[in-house]
């Protein structure tokens, strides 16, 4: 999945967060993550080596201090079953079930989210 992810935002891990949603999706999480961590280090190690010539102690520095972005974008705020809910009132629960973190995403940015809500498909849907 990763290589899809990173070709999907053009490898720019510096203007990338990283988030899941509904809660049962954080182990996939932790995964994505970390093949993530793999890519930003392969380009720290890149940079690095086509800087060696001319690389400062406060270059180095500032390349070692980049970190991938990883925020909770959405969080449940009740103990709700949505997928079992009926269809008529399932849209409307989905879209209060969720609080949204916001501020933490610019319009620059991109935002890859891992979604295990396979049962109806609405979780990212209707609360983001």
């Amino acid at each position: 999945l990763m290589p899809e992810v990173l070709k999907a935002i053009n490898h720019d891990t510096i203007n990338t967060v990283f988030s899941f949603i509904p809660n049962t999706a954080e182990t996939s999480f932790y995964g994505m993550v970390e093949a993530a961590q793999d890519e930003l280090n392969k380009q720290k190690n890149d940079t690095i080596l086509a800087e060696k010539e001319t690389l400062t102690d406060a270059r180095l520095q500032e390349i070692l201090a980049h970190r991938l972005r990883t925020e909770k974008i959405a969080i449940k705020d009740a103990k709700l079953r949505t997928f079992i809910t009926e269809d008529s009132s399932r849209d409307d629960l989905v879209a209060h079930v969720y609080d949204v973190t916001y501020g933490v995403v610019k319009p620059e940015d991109n935002l890859v989210i891992i979604d295990d809500s396979i049962v109806r498909g609405t979780t990212l849907k209707k609360s983001i």
